[in-house]
């Protein structure tokens, strides 16, 4: 008996265990779902809608005001007259004239994507606008488009129309290489990742008129789910034949007055809108942590299905109420949270009642009349945008949430009778609406594709975040373009928009340098204060000031470090970097720490405080100097702005030897201080001054004076630039000479007779401290001044030091070899611009750039920032981040780049189970890729009078889309036309026609060659033969 108790007993604890692992299982199921459905920010938004809308603003100021974009058909489109008839039911008739339309869809800016005009021509303009799209969407993200490439970026794009496919394809002897890979909803996506070189999930989504909310939620879920870090959600839609005007009449789904009536008793049937609308989402903690602006937060969402229902296209509320409530489950919010809805809302007979009735399921128990859910739809402001209807009405709600404040919702005079709206908390907003203050702000929004595939997003307003002060400083404004006159367009629209008192002009600065992406054509803009910067803007706006577009790839820039010598120093010299710039702080304070023991006094004292008197005596201007041009060259290098090959001038070489990793900072530290304390110890007071004439002439003066002895050339530094050391006496007596000859020298303020035999003394001493060091390999060259060439192995020797002590300074020749290195740029790295003036003197190429670091007569920041905006303008990769480091800026928005738009059409193609011809205007540059065209503009027999050579070039333009007179012989297909590999099977294609050749050429050849000159090569080859 107690046997059986026991058994009895130990199945309870069992069970008990049981349920208990059960229980905690389910635990841990629910903590796994939580951690993957953190909410989800939105970040950046583009779009383009009827009435002129082509950015967020635009579009909030155009809802706000309660505007309607109703319009007859464009002519643009098709011949409306052959197509209408006002009568329903007549075949291949559209009983409406009207709709919503998006301005100038034909114009593409071919060449800022680098796709060439038979490409553009036959590439369907949904694939256009939404590239256009995509990278507004990252600048008003702060993002740079091009930094993003490679990255783990998702693409996710709804569409449900594809009329351009349709209209392509009408005369097959137009259909090209391009028709298959330019058209066609499913390619959008896979186009758009490989145009911005993005590697996430690449996902194209048809789900009707769902299919741009659904693909936001998708972009969430991929967020979620760790497949991706960043993507870009959303849809478009164009409304380019007559097609679905037809099937949508035939059906009597369109309302005759072109207006969605939504929610109102007179509804009759959905409008057709044209839109498109993307966002750019990243998890909200990765959004904070990168100090991301937040426009919204995605808190969840949820898609199905109607399932069965009494037709396909009717819809099923029941699953319109499972989807709302699925969604707010995922989101974790009450229904009574939800202060607004963004309705379907199509306005027909049927779907507006059954709408309302489902969200009076989700919503209608726990409220009452005095704390209504508002409800609106957008499509009364620009109809049924169809497969953009969910993006569309996500913007408005975005938007709404920002502001604090509901659209109207238009065309709503007398309410639906089948509709019980008294008994209803449900209330449509007709009026500019406040958001309530005393909750938060969160909003729900539907779409409902007629396939039977419906969605809902929960969105909030972001938290509040109180933005520090932004501290005002001196700045620089970088902008750039793919061409010269998108360059001056983009002044012109900045001249614009910073001149309002709105915008900081600081935060404007700092989101320009870090977040555009840096094309060819630059220019920047620095002042000492924000209203000097856009003082000068508006100058080179209007023409006051010239407006210069630098090429930044026409130079290939190669950058030299030159390190300052004695004689450069000056009180104060980077006292302000100290103060603001990180990294020139720290590399400071490095360098007094390792001197600690090497001086007796502290080395920012010397610098800029009580011991500053000293800084002219050797002992502490050699280390001084030393420390202010390291952290000078860590600053320029932190900032991305890295030399190629570095050389000094006298004690700039240690510089440049330690940074180029010769041997260590205390050791270069240990090895300029003894060089300064044993000169100032062991070596007798010297003089030297500058000679503005050749060494020759110096040296022929000093042996006819007999004073070869005392006086000895201390630096060739250019042909006019000539530095002579020695013994006071001597000096004086060759400089009363030169008065009396008017030969043009002067006397240098300096202690020693540097680089001559009176160092002589500590030589021994030196080698010793030297041969101490530890030598290694270094990672960049350095140009000796003791060979004036680029140094070998003896800079590892201690000799060498001993000898470039006593030796002359060959700075010219190490100038020389330095440009035979193909440096273009040379930024002298020091408090001066001495070598600066010594360079140009002796390079006088106007191919030459000279950057300076520091001057005298120029307080530090304008220096620095006018020297990393030059670098900039040259091409070189300056890290704007992190030179804006240390100072608090907030991301804002910008003006968008202004593309270059071309007219980009199929002229030729017929609808043929029509009673009229599809027409399009002609306006602009246009490219016919009818196939008698193409053999009409390259010949079907080389003309005599043409030479061949002339005949490749014209292809080879007319390809790429850039006059002939561009294209030069030494031109690379790939690196510098841009060709890819469509572009060369064209190039193939159209060279078989010109040369009337009957053999194909094979595609391995073509592919083998690599510039214009051996294309004309082949192309005499094939001929001769």
């Amino acid at each position: 008996m107690q046997k059986a108790t026991e058994k009895t007993d130990n199945r309870a604890v069992l069970a008990k265990a049981l349920t208990e692992l059960k229980r905690l299982q389910a635990r841990v199921k629910e903590l796994e779902a939580a951690q993957t459905r953190e909410p989800i920010a939105i970040i950046g938004m583009s779009c383009r809608f009827p009435g002129g809308v082509t950015t967020p603003e635009r579009l909030w100021e155009y809802l706000r005001g309660g505007n309607n974009a109703v319009q007859e058909v464009p002519s643009d489109r098709w011949d409306l007259d052959a197509f209408y008839d006002p009568i329903p039911g007549k075949p291949g008739k559209m009983y409406t004239r009207r709709g919503y339309f998006i301005d100038e869809i034909a114009g593409f800016d071919r060449d800022f994507f680098n796709v060439g005009p038979a490409e553009a021509n036959a590439m369907d303009p949904q694939h256009r606008l939404l590239l256009e799209t995509c990278w507004e969407a990252l600048e008003y993200a702060g993002l740079s488009p091009t930094a993003l490439r490679g990255s783990n970026t998702g693409m996710f794009l709804g569409a449900m129309n594809s009329d351009y496919a349709h209209y392509s394809v009408q005369d097959l002897n137009a259909i090209s290489m391009y028709t298959a890979i330019t058209n066609g909803n499913g390619i959008a996506a896979g186009r758009l990742a490989h145009n911005f070189g993005f590697q996430g999930p690449a996902i194209a989504v048809d789900t009707l008129c769902s299919s741009s909310l659904v693909s936001v939620h998708l972009a969430m879920r991929s967020l979620q789910n760790q497949e991706c870090d960043l993507a870009l959600a959303g849809g478009i839609n164009l409304l380019v034949t007559p097609s679905m005007f037809v099937a949508t009449c035939a059906a009597s789904m369109l309302s005759t007055d072109g207006l969605c009536k939504t929610f109102d008793e007179s509804a009759d049937g959905y409008a057709r809108g044209e839109g498109v609308g993307v966002i750019a989402l990243k998890r909200l903690s990765d959004a904070q942590r990168d100090n991301d602006s937040i426009l919204a937060v995605l808190r969840g969402g949820a898609v199905n299905q109607d399932g069965p229902s009494s037709a396909l296209p009717v819809p099923n509320g029941k699953a319109q109420e499972k989807v709302i409530r699925a969604a707010l489950k995922d989101a974790g919010v009450n229904p009574a949270d939800i202060g607004y809805i963004e309705a379907h809302g199509t306005g027909t007979a049927l779907g507006d009642p059954l709408e309302i009735e489902a969200l009076n399921q989700v919503f209608g128990a726990d409220r009452t009349a005095g704390q209504p859910l508002w409800l609106g739809s957008i499509k009364t402001n620009y109809g049924h945008t169809e497969g953009a209807a969910g993006i569309a009405g996500l913007l408005k709600v975005i938007l709404a949430l920002k502001h604090g404040e509901i659209p109207p919702h238009l065309n709503f005079s007398s309410p639906s009778t089948k509709v019980a709206w008294d008994s209803l908390p449900i209330k449509v907003v007709t009026e500019p609406t406040r958001w309530s203050e005393d909750t938060p702000r969160i909003a729900g929004v539907s779409a409902f594709g007629i396939g039977g595939t419906n969605a809902h997003m929960v969105v909030e307003a972001p938290a509040s975040i109180d933005p520090d002060a932004t501290q005002p400083c001196v700045s620089a404004l970088t902008l750039s373009a793919k061409s010269p006159e998108a360059l001056k367009a983009m002044v012109d629209s900045y001249a614009d928009y910073l001149a309002s008192d709105a915008v900081d002009i600081a935060n404007a600065c700092y989101t320009s340098n870090i977040s555009r992406a840096s094309l060819a054509s630059r220019l920047s803009v620095y002042g000492e204060n924000p209203a000097e910067l856009l003082a000068k803007l508006q100058a080179i706006s209007v023409g006051d000031l010239p407006f210069v577009a630098h090429d930044s790839t026409a130079s290939n820039s190669r950058l030299a470090y030159l390190f300052s010598g004695q004689g450069s120093q000056y009180p104060g010299m980077g006292r302000t970097l100290y103060e603001s710039q990180p990294v020139f702080r720290s590399a400071i304070d490095r360098c007094e720490e390792l001197l600690r023991e090497q001086l007796e006094v502290s080395l920012t004292a010397v610098l800029w405080g009580e011991h500053s008197d000293k800084l002219n005596q050797t002992q502490y201007t050699q280390p001084a100097l030393f420390a202010l041009e390291y952290a000078l060259a860590e600053m320029w290098s932190a900032w991305g702005i890295k030399p190629t090959l570095v050389m000094g001038h006298s004690v700039g070489e240690y510089v440049a030897a330690c940074y180029a990793g010769l041997f260590s900072l205390a050791d270069g530290l240990r090895l300029i201080a003894a060089r300064g304390r044993l000169m100032a110890e062991l070596c007798a007071p010297g003089v030297m001054s500058v000679w503005f004439c050749d060494a020759a002439q110096v040296k022929a003066l000093v042996k006819e004076l007999g004073l070869e002895q005392q006086l000895a050339i201390a630096a060739f530094n250019s042909p006019e630039n000539t530095a002579l050391s020695g013994e006071p006496d001597a000096m004086g007596t060759i400089l009363a000479v030169a008065e009396e000859r008017d030969i043009a020298c002067r006397s240098l303020d300096v202690s020693h007779a540097f680089h001559s035999k009176m160092l002589e003394p500590m030589l021994d001493a030196f080698q010793a401290v030297a041969e101490s060091v530890t030598y290694k390999k270094p990672r960049l060259r350095i140009i000796s001044n003791v060979t004036g060439q680029p140094a070998g192995e003896e800079l590892g020797n201690a000799l060498y030091w001993v000898r470039h002590t006593r030796s002359a300074v060959k700075f010219e020749k190490g100038l020389r070899a330095l440009q035979a290195n193909n440096v273009n740029v040379f930024l002298e790295v020091g408090p001066g611009t001495g070598l600066l003036s010594i360079g140009k003197s002796c390079l006088t190429e106007a191919s030459l750039n000279w950057l300076s670091s520091l001057h005298s007569k120029q307080p530090d920041k304008p220096q620095y920032i006018e020297t990393a905006s030059r670098a900039w303008e040259l091409g070189l990769p300056v890290d704007w981040a992190a030179l804006h480091q240390g100072r608090r800026y907030h991301k804002t928005v910008l003006p968008f780049y202004p593309f270059q738009r071309h007219h980009h059409w199929l002229e030729n193609a017929v609808l043929h189970s029509t009673p009229a011809v599809l027409e399009t205007t002609a306006q602009g540059e246009s490219v016919n890729t009818n196939s008698s065209a193409i053999k009409a503009s390259t010949t079907t027999e080389r003309p005599t009078a043409q030479p061949l050579s002339d005949v490749v070039v014209s292809i080879v333009s007319a390809v790429r889309g850039i006059p002939p007179q561009q294209i030069k012989p030494e031109h690379h297909f790939q690196m510098d036309l841009g060709y890819d590999s469509m572009m060369i099977m064209e190039l193939k294609s159209k060279l078989e026609v010109a040369l009337n050749s009957e053999e194909k050429i094979p595609i391995k050849e073509i592919m083998m060659v690599t510039t214009v000159d051996k294309l004309i090569e082949f192309a005499q080859a094939r001929v001769a033969t």
